[in-house]
């Protein structure tokens, strides 16, 4: 386990007490003089600047911090993968100094603190080991070059459903970090809803007559397959539903169907009027064409509606004869 300690103590150090005064004055690469800064451990790498081997314990050290707990979690299982790596570039301009081994140790420090960061967290719901199972997602972190790099496959369809990347510049990984993640949360969670849309929508397209009565959608798509669903079942379920059903029976669906019509007319007027408020306080034209569509919906389910509510009278007026 990662301790606590170091992660911040050389923060403030200056990165020219670390490099090669010659590679500071060089200008196009001014932006990656930070690379020691954002890990916090400028003044760590003094005593190896000579070509010694530094321990790779050392490093894990001196990178180490606790995450902050995420406030949102997601209902997943995760496995994650680390890594960090320089470019020949980079290697040369500030590790001059430093042997291939010691490059190596700091590497996998830096790895190992980016993946107790993410499993340690609480972003999912669990954190799946190697040969503990398979994962709904497969989260990767990378470190190049003072990128940090966080990316999340969706492991069933190997589809990558989040990726971002921030420049760290002479911020340590424990002030990017909650950044990237909170960014990856919201990707995970629009996934989820249009998850929630897509099911939904398939469940409406094959619900029986009585199930489609609703007065409120979850969106403006969801409410038009609605009607679409409601034509669908007047045409192929209600010939059988006023053959079949018993009086008692169609006289229930009578009162869900006229139920709805009322709910929906009260429904489209206040979408109108939030389609108004909208429109005039706030820049958002998809929100304002959303509840617009809404509403459009809507009155033309009433119309819908209204032979199917004909023809059960109908039916029941002939059986009372």
């Amino acid at each position: 386990m990662l301790s606590s300690t170091g992660a911040h103590d050389f923060v403030g150090m200056r990165i020219e007490e670390a490099v090669a005064p010659q590679v500071l004055e060089m200008k196009n690469l001014q932006a990656h003089v930070s690379t020691f800064v954002i890990l916090g451990f400028s003044a760590f790498l003094l005593p190896w600047s000579g070509c010694t081997t530094a321990p790779a314990l050392d490093f894990a050290s001196a990178l180490a911090y606790e995450p902050a707990r995420s406030p949102i979690q997601i209902n997943a299982s995760a496995i994650v993968e680390s890594n960090a790596a320089l470019t020949p570039k980079a290697r040369g301009l500030y590790f001059q100094n430093f042997d291939a081994p010691s490059l190596a140790n700091m590497m996998g420090g830096i790895a190992r603190a980016l993946h107790h960061d993410i499993a340690s967290s609480g972003l999912f719901a669990s954190i799946v080991t190697d040969g503990g199972g398979k994962a709904d997602y497969k989260v990767n972190v990378t470190w190049e070059d003072a990128k940090v790099t966080l990316t999340v496959t969706e492991v069933s369809s190997g589809k990558r459903v989040s990726s971002n990347t921030c420049d760290a510049g002479a911020s340590p990984l424990p002030m990017i970090m909650p950044a990237l993640k909170a960014q990856m949360i919201a990707d995970l969670q629009g996934k989820t809803y249009r998850d929630q849309v897509r099911v939904e929508t398939e469940q409406i397209t094959k619900a029986p007559l009585a199930e489609l009565l609703t007065a409120s959608d979850r969106t403006a798509l969801m409410a038009r397959d609605r009607n679409r669903a409601i034509i669908a079942a007047k045409i192929q379920q209600l010939p059988g539903l006023l053959r079949d059903s018993t009086t008692s029976e169609l006289s229930s669906l009578l009162v869900r169907v006229e139920q709805a019509m009322l709910d929906l007319d009260h429904d489209c007027e206040v979408l109108k009027d939030r389609a108004q408020q909208t429109a005039a306080m706030s820049d958002s034209q998809q929100q304002t064409d959303e509840l617009r569509g809404l509403a459009i919906s809507y009155r033309e389910r009433i119309e819908l509606l209204k032979p199917i509510a004909s023809a059960l009278r109908e039916e029941m007026a002939n059986r009372s004869r």
